[in-house]
């Protein structure tokens, strides 16, 4: 007789428990999907990097498991979408043809004043870096991968920059400035850093100004250099005194050359 009534009462719950399923509001994919990514950026955030699991994700989002299986297939699908949303370097077109109409300043300046103001207002962009920081699951090293891959035409235009100028490390230097943007960004709320704070829009702004002096010094067009030399060669005068009087290496005067002759 108790074991009845224990099975009635478990039952009863079974079915109080489907009404009030029946009389919640059917959500839309839209609201569904929404919930979705606002819970992953949400668990990254508490830093459970470790633990995206299907199930953990679809008790955090209260969303029925079905649902991910059937629009995203596995986890690795929902994270791959989320990256694809929020990740700056996935949006900044870096076609081969968007390089041919952009000069090597200009392409600086877009790409790290865009990363230091998307990556500060993104907070979905922040959790993807100090999710690849802290992870090194097969996924993240593959996205990371993916990433440089997007970024080969950039690469290969700052290289080509590189050997015109050699002096001027154009892939290191993005290297570096790109990285202490993120962790500027990231320590921010952590403390200040080197006496700076940059949780306040001016030094955000005094950042921005580093970064467009920076391309002035390592972009400088050679308009007037190149101008003097191709003078100094139509007196024939020996590349070796060219660079005595320019004070510049005999390969710095070469490569400068070179660039003038294939205009």
């Amino acid at each position: 007789m108790i074991i009845f009534f224990f099975i009635k009462e478990i039952l009863d719950i079974k079915i109080e428990e489907e009404l009030i399923m029946e009389r919640r509001p059917r959500r839309t994919h839209k609201e569904l999907t929404e919930v979705l990514f606002d819970s992953v950026a949400r668990m990254l955030s508490d830093q459970k990097f470790r633990e995206i699991g299907i199930n953990d994700l679809a008790d955090f989002a209260k969303i029925e498991k079905n649902f991910i299986y059937k629009h995203y297939g596995d986890i690795d699908g929902v994270l791959r979408e989320y990256v694809n949303r929020n990740d700056y370097w996935g949006k900044t077109g870096l076609a081969p043809e968007t390089l041919e109409h952009i000069t090597p300043k200009e392409l600086f300046n877009v790409l790290l004043n865009g990363l230091y103001q998307g990556f500060s207002e993104s907070i979905d962009f922040q959790n993807i870096i100090r999710w690849e920081i802290a992870s090194s699951n097969e996924y993240v090293r593959q996205n990371a991968r993916d990433r440089e891959i997007e970024a080969t035409p950039l690469t290969l235009f700052a290289n080509q920059y590189m050997r015109l100028h050699p002096d001027k490390d154009i892939p290191c230097l993005f290297a570096m400035m790109s990285a202490s943007i993120y962790y500027l960004i990231l320590h921010k709320n952590i403390s200040t850093f080197v006496g700076l704070d940059f949780s306040e829009k001016n030094q955000a702004d005094r950042m921005l100004g580093v970064i467009n002096n920076i391309a002035e010094y390592y972009f400088e067009d050679h308009v007037k250099t190149k101008n003097v030399i191709s003078r100094l060669l139509e007196r024939n005068i020996p590349v070796d005194e060219i660079a005595t009087i320019l004070d510049m290496s005999k390969e710095k005067v070469e490569l400068l050359i070179s660039s003038i002759d294939n205009k």
